[in-house]
């Protein structure tokens, strides 16, 4: 991933020196087309989580904050349950109330009655996010962050895009049986008996998916039927699926990084104080009246980041766009004089115009 966007940025000096022009803006962009499958992605991470056995208790928690809070912030969604831990001894039986949540399971919700006998022992809550304008419909959060938070956000995308598809998938199954069903025979194999009627009905689907994937984390599935049981329900398409739980391993590791690292958290803190003095986000009609507070933050980013390689990453609540570019010291210094240049200019031009206008004054 990080060699990819590392491509991109090598094609992009090559034509800005061919044709002595200055190229600014995100090497690559990705929407997330739909907040409740960020729901279903954070929900598979944490199950997997909890099966670490190599972690610590308090490092579960810690990556447990980070993905119920933090990155719901970053990413405008409703916050998970911040407070919950990895305590429980019947730890298998207490999480199906939490992780089993879905398309079809989200009107009940029960994690509301976990756990209540050991809120002693649970973690302190994460500050939320106050974003300045974060109400806003046009609101955006920027972050400068290295190649492990470049990765994790790459990799979730990666994820919520192929649980994204396989619902797509699944709404396609549902429209094509409503339309099937009425006028549908019974299979000749089913009416002699050969073969047994599928018991569930295709608007489970989804969420029977879901579960799958969860077993076959757990390996509680042998990979070949967890494929073949994908293929059943949606047929060649099913394929996009097939290596998520390598995909999740991942992401886990990477999440782990994230919470843990001392450059990572720095990252982290970097954000949250930038947030504190409006330089990491807030409404893009505003965005002219931070542009001091945004040039502060990357120059601060420049010296964290000096041995690392430095992204600008952006979130944009109207459109769910997430936009990365990858940086140098000699670019972020050109794109700082450009934004300077062209503010330089309009005070001008405004100078001039009010000049202008008494000159005209005084004719008459």
């Amino acid at each position: 991933l990080v060699t990819e966007t590392e491509t991109l940025y090598d094609e992009r000096m090559e034509q800005v020196t061919d044709n002595n022009k200055t190229a600014t803006g995100p090497h690559i962009t990705i929407t997330h087309k739909d907040h409740h499958i960020l729901e279903d992605a954070r929900a598979l991470i944490i199950h997997h989580l909890r099966r670490q056995s190599h972690l610590q208790n308090e490092e579960k928690a810690k990556v447990k904050l980070f993905l119920n809070g933090f990155l719901q912030d970053f990413f405008f969604a409703p916050r998970g349950d911040v407070s919950d831990d990895d305590h429980d001894t019947d730890e298998d039986s207490s999480e199906e109330d939490d992780e089993t949540r879905s398309r079809g399971s989200r009107a009940s919700n029960k994690g509301g009655t976990r756990r209540s006998s050991r809120k002693a022992d649970r973690p302190a809550k994460s500050a939320k996010l106050t974003p300045v304008d974060s109400d806003a419909p046009d609101a955006y959060n920027l972050i400068f962050a290295n190649d492990q938070w470049y990765a994790f956000l790459r990799q979730h995308q990666i994820l919520c895009e192929r649980l994204f598809q396989i619902y797509t998938y699944n709404t396609a199954v549902v429209e094509q049986e409503l339309k099937d069903r009425k006028n549908r025979k019974e299979p000749i194999a089913q009416a002699i008996k050969m073969r047994q009627p599928n018991p569930m009905p295709v608007e489970h689907y989804y969420t029977h998916f879901l579960s799958l994937v969860k077993d076959l984390l757990d390996c509680n599935v042998e990979p070949a039927v967890y494929e073949d049981k994908l293929r059943e329900m949606f047929g060649v398409n099913s394929y996009v699926a097939f290596t998520l739980d390598k995909l999740i391993s991942n992401i886990v590791r990477q999440s782990h990084t994230l919470s843990t690292d001392t450059t990572c958290n720095q990252i982290k803190s970097s954000y949250l104080k930038q947030r504190a003095l409006g330089g990491a986000g807030g409404s893009l009609s505003t965005q002219h009246s931070r542009l001091n507070s945004e040039n502060s933050y990357l120059k601060d980013s420049e010296v964290l980041l000096s041995e690392h390689n430095l992204y600008r990453i952006y979130f944009y609540k109207q459109g769910s766009n997430l936009t990365i570019e990858l940086l140098d010291g000699e670019q972020a210094d050109e794109t700082e004089n450009e934004e300077a240049a062209r503010a330089e200019e309009a005070a001008q031009n405004s100078a001039t115009n009010e000049k202008g206008e008494s000159m005209d004054t005084s004719a008459s």
